[in-house]
């Protein structure tokens, strides 16, 4: 039975909010996106709600959402407080997500990536920018052989108009996550993948120069912070907001988010555990998220996407709670299993046995420093293994996020028993 209510594995903000799925509202952190800088870099670990919040922020932003608007956000907090952007923008995506991994056919797939998304802003908004504008648009594109020339275009059409796009980039990480399946690093010998990697390389400093056309904004999400591109080791104005306080509870869900979607299901009176027993169940196994020290004693937070599947395997199984799954199936981290980690399972091996570790954490670690072990604690916290319990000489204090993690870090870099000894 699929359960409509818990909108497993659904991430379209406007399908969730017309066809009634569970939205937990965190719209209220749009006037403090809108304030920030122009272009915003936000990483949490897999599962944490990144494409919902993407889909929501087009949604809102869109220029084309006009009439719609009231209806999707009536009832949340920003439908109370608009903000100035509302509604201001032509809204560009590209989620890298959907690539492959493969690196040696990234071009390949780049192109078709970037000019679908192309073809689908002169398609969606070919109103404003009128039938012949568009008609024009297309003709001049089919002579051109680069997406940057391509992107140059469409950027310097929509400032004559008047208008500025915002762009979403949802999965920056995954081509870092790509050559870390491959071996963690790009052959430099091969042309191939060199070619592939200059064409990743080239369009986003086209991204870059197209911001002083008309790209006004840009947000970016991932789940780790590995770069292989300076472009996403920051912009001369770019924020990272997966280190800003104010963001620390724009995803996840806490105890109390978890309650009130129990509380509120249809089969709410069928269910043969309190919300408490089931919650305490969730937090164990894929919960204690926690990423700013000043939340470090508050509502610790769970992931979004293991909730929605743990509430429904717990209905279709005549409510039954579920068996633990393991997260470390999701997690970068299993990528980095190898002889030269050896120092780094002895730097976990002190975690496993209680000890906290102290750490000033990194925001951007370019993939030549991956295999630094000066990353590695900054590494394992993004991945979602480590999480923040509090701060020490302004430095941060990181622990196993959860029980379940923890058993299953064990299962991919060995056994840590309290009598080992290095």
């Amino acid at each position: 039975m699929t359960d409509k209510y818990l909108r497993k594995n659904l991430s379209d903000f406007v399908t969730i909010r017309k066809s009634g799925y569970t939205y937990i509202d965190k719209t209220m952190y749009i006037p403090q996106i809108e304030h920030g800088a122009d272009y915003a870099f936000y990483v949490r670990p897999h599962g944490m709600g990144n494409s919902t919040l993407i889909s929501m922020l087009m949604t809102y932003y869109d220029i084309n959402m006009k009439d719609e608007w009231q209806t999707l956000f009536n009832n949340l907090y920003i439908g109370n407080y608009p903000t100035p952007g509302k509604n201001k923008y032509l809204v560009a995506e590209i989620d890298f997500s959907l690539l492959s991994g493969n690196i040696n056919s990234i071009q390949t797939e780049l192109y078709s990536l970037y000019y679908a998304e192309f073809e689908r802003i002169l398609n969606y908004y070919k109103k404003l920018l009128t039938p012949e504008l568009t008609y024009r648009l297309r003709n001049e594109i089919k002579k051109m052989t680069s997406p940057t020339d391509v992107l140059a275009l469409i950027c310097s059409e929509v400032k004559k108009l008047g208008y500025e796009f915002y762009l979403f980039i949802d999965g920056f990480d995954a081509i870092a996550n790509s050559v870390l399946r491959q071996g963690g690093r790009i052959n430099y010998t091969d042309d191939l993948q060199v070619s592939n990697m200059r064409t990743y390389f080239k369009f986003f400093d086209s991204i870059n120069m197209a911001s002083h056309l008309s790209i006004a904004k840009i947000f970016a999400v991932g789940t780790i912070p590995i770069a292989i591109s300076k472009f996403f080791a920051g912009f001369d104005r770019g924020t990272f907001y997966t280190t800003e306080p104010d963001f620390a509870m724009l995803s996840g869900f806490t105890p109390t988010d978890l309650k009130n979607i129990i509380d509120n299901h249809p089969l709410r009176e069928q269910f043969k555990h309190s919300p408490y027993t089931l919650i305490s169940d969730m937090m164990n196994n894929f919960g204690g998220y926690c990423f700013a020290p000043k939340y470090a004693n508050a509502e610790k937070l769970i992931n979004c996407s293991e909730a929605f599947n743990y509430l429904e395997q717990y209905i279709n199984t005549n409510f039954t709670i579920p068996q633990s799954t393991s997260l470390c199936d999701k997690c970068p981290i299993i990528y980095l299993r190898d002889k030269q980690y050896d120092i780094r399972t002895s730097a976990l091996r002190d975690t496993f046995r209680g000890s906290r570790s102290l750490i000033v954490l990194e925001k951007i670690i370019l993939i030549d420093k991956m295999y630094d072990p000066r990353y590695f604690y900054s590494l394992m916290y993004y991945c979602g293994a480590l999480t923040i319990v509090g701060e020490k000489w302004g430095e941060l204090l990181l622990n196993i996020t959860n029980q379940n993690l923890q058993k299953n870090i064990e299962k991919y870099f060995g056994s840590f028993s309290i009598s080992d000894d290095k």
